[in-house]
């Protein structure tokens, strides 16, 4: 299927306006020449975690062609916990290198970017405070729970640092799934190599960079999910299952599928196991927007199974998920928070508060760029949701039973 694109005028009505500078800015400059000498360093890691993830990614392929679909969860059966083992066992030398690799980039460019910072040192200091929110565990945005925006906030900080094995294997089998494995093959050692140099060292480098919060966000028209002319209140239920499906679904009926490979980023963030109090999970996303294939990991809480969860955005009438992108996670290349939402003028958003620098070329260009990626998503959007209106009613009925705050 033909990757989709999307008009500029779709984009300018769509989405919150960036203004991107003409030139570069001196700290721009420092950090690409910083993050070429990294990439020199980087190829022998990247290298290196080609060839021992080959393995590990052509038996996850085979765990996924047994699987039936569609599937909402990836069964945690005996056997499951026993393929994640053996893939964990396979995969430690990979954890090994991409250790070593994440600190040497993290000593190299606080090495270079020192002097700048303390020259400096008022900028760094508000940069650091900006980031100051994000450098705990997901969720703790301040040090008194009280004052927590939401209680999924409050909860989210009962999953801690890091990812649980048994969710990543999880986060792959269902971004796998959805660009197939060739696509996706070099999606995971570009994550593991090129994005902490692209965040650490060029876009939320606090010794370089003047660093605050900047709120973007990308909207789709309202849905009409009935087909009968109008969108309105009928529509939600349908929709926000829609969303549901395309973003939580673990293995989705082909028809689906091939929407979601057609974009230029998706993401996949599985449901929580139903014992899981934080509600928190690994979520991967997927960017193919250009000759690079590369996945990115968060932390993402399903608010969706959250009655009482407050949505930050103000438009927003329902929140499926919290993306929480934490300014330690390497991983992922913005630090700040992101939500998916349905809007209350029966659409859907993407509203993001990112912490980077408003006069640097390289994150207002990243900001333009991921306005582009999202419209292009909502303006494919439509497609997607009346594939799946069209699919089944007891499609909606099942999930909705399981699920009644869909509603």
């Amino acid at each position: 299927m033909a990757k989709a694109e999307v008009s500029k005028d779709y984009i300018k009505e769509h989405s919150t306006d960036v203004e991107v500078p003409d030139s570069y800015t001196c700290a721009d400059i420092y950090a690409l020449i910083v993050a070429g000498l990294q990439g020199v360093i980087m190829l022998p890691f990247l290298l290196s975690i080609l060839v021992l993830y080959i393995i590990p990614v052509l038996l996850i392929r085979l765990y996924v062609c047994v699987l039936p679909r569609p599937l909402d969860r990836v069964p945690r059966t005996c056997v499951f916990y026993a393929f994640c083992f053996l893939i964990w066992v396979l995969t430690l030398p990979i954890q090994i290198i991409t250790l070593i690799w994440v600190l040497l980039v993290r000593i190299t460019t606080w090495l270079f970017s020192f002097p700048m910072g303390l020259y400096n040192f008022s900028r760094t200091q508000r940069s650091w405070k900006a980031l100051s929110a994000f450098n705990k565990r997901p969720g703790q945005m301040t040090e008194n729970p009280q004052s927590a925006h939401s209680p999924a906030d409050v909860l989210a900080t009962k999953h801690g640092y890091g990812w649980f094995f048994v969710d990543i294997v999880c986060a792959i089998i269902g971004s796998m799934h959805r660009q197939g494995c060739c696509e996706f093959f070099m999606a995971v050692p570009l994550m593991l190599t090129v994005v902490p140099i692209y965040k650490h060292t060029v876009l939320t480098n606090a010794l370089l960079f003047d660093l605050q919060e900047c709120f973007i966000n990308q909207w789709s028209d309202p849905l009409d999910a009935t087909f009968d002319g109008k969108a309105d209140a009928t529509d939600a239920p349908k929709v926000k299952v829609a969303i549901d499906i395309g973003t939580c679904r673990a293995l989705l009926k082909e028809k689906k599928r091939e929407i979601l490979d057609a974009w230029t980023f998706s993401g996949y963030h599985q449901h929580p196991p139903p014992e899981r109090e934080s509600k928190t999970v690994a979520g991967m996303q997927f960017a193919n927007n250009g000759p690079l294939r590369i996945s990115l990991l968060s932390h993402t809480t399903i608010t969706r199974h959250m009655a009482d969860h407050v949505p930050k955005s103000e438009t927003a009438a329902w929140s499926l998920m919290v993306v929480r992108l934490q300014s330690w996670n390497p991983f992922y290349q913005l630090a700040g928070i992101v939500e998916v939402n349905f809007r209350k003028d029966g659409g859907v958003e993407h509203p993001m508060w990112l912490i980077l620098d408003p006069k640097s070329k390289i994150a207002t260009g990243s900001m333009r760029n991921m306005n582009e990626l999202f419209c292009n998503i909502f303006s494919w959007l439509p497609e997607f949701v009346n594939v799946t209106a069209k699919d089944s009613d007891l499609e909606f009925v099942n999930v909705t039973a399981k699920d009644s705050d869909l509603l």
